[in-house]
């Protein structure tokens, strides 16, 4: 009686796989040095860098952290903090997009602020950055009921961006094309359905195989 032909049966042979990945090294190392060529030549040249600056203030002990982390974050980025910002510095922005390059954070388990701006002019984003804390302090002072609120640390005009990670980029890419490259030859010899050894016959036929006959290269 015939054996049940398995039709989900899938073989691979490793050998195989690692032994085409050896023959085409040259190519896969070549393509991929390419790649990261192409990733730092457009990193470099075609990418734009982004900088950030960030000036940090710190509110009075007294005052309950609680409370203060409740209602005064947010006020720095409020509407009216931004227009009197734009108003001094004279600059070409809405609110809207001085507010998307603008992130206030409240550092865990202290009562510290950092006020950071992001964009393209390291100089720029350094005064619109100290100028934002000067506004804030005003309003701070008001709605804490507090004379006094510390500053920690200036913004200074950034000297590297933030972004495009040039390096991480180029290894990325890199690595990347190698392991996509390890994918598509696994997955070509996973569907592969060619006869590949003695039981792929068995599986492919549903029946016993009886013997091998070897090839017989010799002539005559």
């Amino acid at each position: 009686m015939d054996k049940k032909v398995d039709e989900n049966y899938l073989t691979i042979d490793l050998m195989i796989v690692f032994k085409k990945i050896w023959n085409r090294k040259l190519k896969i190392i070549g393509f991929s040095f390419g790649i990261m060529l192409i990733v730092l030549v457009y990193n470099l040249f075609l990418v734009s860098p982004k900088y950030s600056s960030t000036t940090k203030i710190v509110v009075p002990y007294q005052i309950e952290k609680k409370s203060f982390s409740q209602i005064n974050v947010e006020e720095i980025n409020s509407s009216d903090v931004l227009k009197k910002v734009i108003e001094d510095k004279q600059l070409e922005m809405s609110v809207s997009e001085l507010s998307s390059t603008l992130s206030v954070n409240l550092a865990n388990d202290t009562k510290a602020i950092s006020i950071t701006v992001r964009g393209k002019n390291p100089k720029s984003i350094a005064e619109i950055s100290n100028a934002i804390r000067e506004v804030s302090v005003e309003k701070l002072k008001k709605s804490l009921n507090v004379k006094q609120i510390s500053v920690l640390e200036e913004a200074k005009e950034p000297t590297k961006p933030y972004s495009p990670k040039t390096v991480k980029n180029v290894f990325i890419f890199g690595i990347g094309y190698v392991m996509l490259y390890f994918i598509y030859i696994f997955a070509v010899e996973l569907l592969n359905y060619k006869v590949k050894n003695p039981k792929d016959v068995e599986h492919m036929f549903g029946c016993n195989l009886i013997g091998i006959v070897p090839k017989n290269n010799n002539k005559g």
